[in-house]
């Protein structure tokens, strides 16, 4: 199980910084999809992971997404 999350884990920066290399013309479409794509589906795996292995991916997309809006705005 803890295999899988640090995967998880590590594919987040690689979702939060595509979204980011958008162009700047573009921040309606950024913002929209950090929305729709960086937080919704880590929601699904909270459901069947331990509390512990949920948190560290929680934790991780919170802490990938903040540094993406903040880089965007």
């Amino acid at each position: 199980m803890s295999a899988a999350v640090d995967a998880r884990v590590g594919e987040q920066p690689r979702l939060t910084d595509a979204i980011a290399a958008l162009p700047p013309a573009v921040l309606r479409t950024q913002l929209l999809l950090l929305f729709l794509c960086a937080g919704p589906s880590t929601n699904y795996w909270l459901w069947a992971l331990p509390l512990e292995a949920g948190a560290q991916q929680a934790g991780a997309v919170d802490h990938e997404a903040v540094a993406v809006l903040l880089r965007l705005l």
